[in-house]
């Protein structure tokens, strides 16, 4: 009981942020993030984002937590990221240039999605942000998630 309660007040806190339309849906589940270097199709800079349901272990140096799902997947192809700039991401390329979203219910089976992110606060070890994924046909209510992803330092070459 005492958990629903907490679930149902961290949901209301998250609905009284400003800025939040009524066509967004504040996402609540999905409190876990981490970051980390990747690649951009070009082969340049980029960092991944990753929220999920559930807490990550980073099992070494130089090692990526064990991925679970359902997840959340975003790559920002900007290298890294300028704060309070939001980035248009999405499946198609000349339209989001800023990178992508995955929806992946299950590992294997992802859905492209577009929507935008915003990095409010970066620094040397984590970054904090907003993300909105916008409902499919735009029929229904975006998903908004606000994050803090601790940036897992690894050596990534790309190209």
């Amino acid at each position: 009981m005492l958990k629903q309660l907490g679930m149902a007040a961290a949901a209301l806190a998250m609905l009284a942020q400003p800025g939040l339309a009524d066509s967004q849906q504040v996402m609540t589940g999905f409190r876990y993030a981490y970051a980390h270097p990747h690649c951009a199709p070009w082969d340049g800079a980029a960092t991944r984002i990753v929220i999920q349901d559930v807490p990550y272990k980073v099992p070494g140096p130089d090692k990526l937590p064990v991925e679970h799902f359902p997840q959340y997947s975003v790559a920002l192809w900007t290298g890294h990221p300028e704060v309070g700039r939001w980035i248009e991401v999405g499946p198609d390329f000349a339209k989001h240039g800023g990178g992508s979203i995955s929806v992946c219910p299950a590992q294997g089976k992802c859905d492209w999605r577009s929507g935008r992110v915003r990095i409010t606060k970066l620094t040397p070890d984590s970054m904090t942000g907003e993300l909105r994924i916008d409902a499919p046909g735009h029929t229904g209510r975006d998903q908004v998630f606000t994050f803090t992803a601790p940036i897992i330092h690894l050596r990534m070459f790309c190209g």
